[in-house]
């Protein structure tokens, strides 16, 4: 394995869910990313609702991304594109709950999303200032729709980084900067810290408040990654159902095995403790749930290129 790469690492900051891991805590950058994840059988807990207390959900989630990057003259300012398709799918575990005649009458939609897709536009730009100072700016435009359904009508959210860095050597970098994320029915601004202290065995990477990334070598061509990430996302619901919106928060913890095959294909596997966090909003009121208590696994393919 050769030095970590130092560069592009700031554009996980406008990524949110969609790119948690785009770009790599060692020297390869993927630039096509198939992943399947799946959490199995979570609680669903509220105060509001507690007839749905032993309610469990099951989430998968399919997607697909790519990635380019280039140069513009040779002044050390660089362009970053990226694409990405999600899928979401839900089912409802109601067999400890169908003896209570309340539950009946909740909407499903109170607690279970339907299937919807999203699809990002990413872009960001790198500029360097001198003494080893640099900045990045980018935005990510996410459409949100069920795609042939009827329950969601498309929808449009954004999020915004703007970030300056400073590299003190190839193992230690920090910098701050300021997170923007536009979701149905809340407007969060944070700042962001960074930190990353790494060598060519093991690295550590601070993107407060968004993930905590630490990684181990422990061979020629595989490493152990784990991380810790927050991400949102939001729903907007189509006027004839009971819900008007619902915002996501996910936050997810979990260890990844890396295997790098002839330095382009990468295979990945995990495991990880995943909780959701889910506002939902009515045309008369607003609750909200988690989901929680269960373990999720992710298994992706990578195509990726060395930095050289």
């Amino acid at each position: 394995m050769r030095t970590p790469i130092k560069t592009n690492s700031l554009l996980l900051g406008l990524l949110g869910i969609l790119l948690p891991n785009f770009i790599l805590a060692q020297d390869e950058i993927e630039i096509i990313r198939l992943t399947y994840q799946h959490d199995g059988g979570a609680l669903l807990t509220t105060n509001d609702l507690p007839t749905l207390n032993q309610a469990k959900i099951t989430t998968s989630v399919v997607e697909l991304m790519l990635q380019y990057g280039h140069a513009i003259g040779n002044k050390g300012v660089e362009f970053s594109y990226a694409v990405g398709y999600q899928h979401f799918s839900q089912t409802l575990d109601a067999s400890e709950v169908t003896n209570d005649s309340t539950f009946y009458t909740i909407p499903k939609y109170y607690y279970r999303t339907p299937q919807f897709s999203q699809i990002s536009f990413i872009t960001g730009i790198s500029v360097p200032f001198g003494n080893n100072w640099g900045g990045f700016t980018g935005v990510s435009l996410n459409y949100t729709d069920d795609l042939a359904g009827t329950d969601l009508p498309g929808n449009l959210t954004w999020v915004s980084t703007t970030y300056i860095e400073k590299i003190k050597s190839e193992r230690f970098s920090y910098g701050v900067g300021a997170f923007i994320n536009k979701l149905e029915n809340r407007f969060l601004l944070s700042p962001i810290v960074n930190v990353k202290i790494k060598n060519r065995k093991r690295g550590v990477e601070l993107i407060f408040p968004e993930k905590l990334r630490v990684w181990q070598v422990i061979g020629r061509s595989s490493y152990l990654e784990g991380i810790a990430s927050f991400n949102s996302l939001s729903l907007e619901y189509n006027p004839a159902r009971e819900v008007a919106s619902t915002d996501v928060f996910l936050a997810r913890a979990g260890v990844t095995y890396h295997y790098i095959w002839e330095e382009f294909l990468k295979l990945s596997l995990g495991v990880n403790v995943p909780l959701g966090f889910y506002s939902v909003t009515t045309p008369e009121s607003s609750f909200d749930y988690t989901l929680g208590d269960n373990l999720g696994f992710s298994l992706s393919v990578s195509f990726v290129i060395q930095n050289e």
